[in-house]
């Protein structure tokens, strides 16, 4: 989180279905200037990245 946003990510522990396309992300994230390794085990799926961006134009 910092002053333009919240950005995270959602896991799952069970795999996506047969059907699914899956996309490779990256192992890190960055923090404001500090890159931060998530401590997900590794059993954990990557369900939806979420974003929220600051609205400064109140529109």
């Amino acid at each position: 989180s910092n002053f333009l946003g919240t950005k995270f990510t959602v896991y799952d522990a069970q795999p996506p279905h047969a059907g699914a396309i899956v996309k490779k992300s990256r192992s890190s994230r960055l923090v404001g200037l500090k890159q931060v390794s998530p401590r997900v085990p590794a059993g954990n799926y990557t369900v939806a990245h979420i974003s929220y961006e600051l609205n400064v134009l109140g529109a």
